[in-house]
């Protein structure tokens, strides 16, 4: 059993979907978007009818990117220019 984004394609087996699963502690309702995860941009060029992980990167760096900047308000309050400035250089 195979969650299949193509025709006898193989992308993850519902074993190692479920070993995914119980290493980081949470169950996918959409087990593809799991599956989409793996393949990379590369893949999907030689093999037409997937997708590829771009976007769920994207969407995971810009989450990630909110999830700091937050942390970092909470910490050490609201930021200004200031704080870009490393050696004289604005970053």
């Amino acid at each position: 059993n195979f969650y299949i984004m193509k025709d006898a394609i193989k992308t993850l087996s519902v074993e190692e979907i479920q070993n995914i699963e119980n290493v980081i502690g949470y169950t996918f309702n959409k087990k593809n978007l799991l599956a989409q995860a793996f393949i990379r941009s590369s893949f999907v060029n030689e093999n037409k009818g997937f997708e590829d992980n771009e976007m769920l990167e994207f969407l995971g760096d810009r989450s990630l990117d909110m999830a700091v900047t937050k942390q970092l308000i909470d910490i050490y309050g609201e930021i200004n220019d200031s704080c870009f400035k490393i050696n004289n250089y604005t970053l």
